[in-house]
């Protein structure tokens, strides 16, 4: 396990100077290193876990069922057996998660994942469609979804949105390229027919 977890988030707090060239470079080389997808990892700790140290590579926040406070540091997992761990609420603001292709899609992590009703990506520039594609695999317990800001994001998210069938609530907003006509919008509401919708 690792005993540092170094990445592009932690110029945004402060704690390396600014910095630009190669050295830029090499922490959008280490962004997509943290989002890359490792099936031994998943074998070896359970998907929950893994996918947990994934969210937490990149800046996000893991809530576990059972337990009361949220995780937000990448080395002080619960102790408690892995697989113990079962991710309920995921959310990810201003977080270097990456929706890419092959082994660069982190968010086939999600797969295996029972327990999720939450998910919030929020600020996250690497966010693409394929975030929202991957949001399929936890339909059965995904209840709440919120994609604010995320500027990658557009219409073409909205055939994998509608098979979240078990949606509540869905917030849509501050999305330049995912600009919601009527039509999406009727479509939305006639698939999802227990979801309230927000956006702008």
């Amino acid at each position: 396990m690792r005993s540092i977890i170094l990445n592009s988030s932690l110029r945004k707090h402060g704690h390396i100077p600014s910095i630009t060239g190669q050295s830029r470079k090499l922490f959008r080389w280490l962004d997509y290193a943290f989002n890359k997808y490792d099936s031994n990892r998943i074998e070896e700790v359970g998907p929950d876990r893994a996918a947990a140290e994934w969210l937490l590579r990149n800046n996000a926040v893991v809530k576990y069922k059972g337990i009361a406070v949220a995780q937000t540091d990448y080395n002080k997992f619960p102790l408690v057996p892995h697989y113990e761990l079962k991710i309920e609420k995921i959310i990810a603001e201003g977080s270097t998660l990456y929706s890419g292709k092959g082994v660069l899609d982190g968010f086939a992590y999600l797969s295996g994942l029972e327990f999720v009703n939450e998910v919030r990506l929020v600020d996250c520039p690497y966010v693409c469609d394929k975030a929202a594609h991957g949001l399929i695999s936890l339909k059965d317990s995904l209840r709440h979804v919120v994609i604010d800001n995320c500027p990658k994001v557009t219409v073409n998210c909205i055939p994998s949105i509608i098979r979240l069938i078990n949606l509540e609530s869905l917030t849509l907003i501050n999305l330049p390229k995912c600009r919601l006509t009527a039509d999406h919008i009727d479509l939305i509401n006639r698939e999802l027919t227990n979801c309230k919708l927000t956006n702008s």
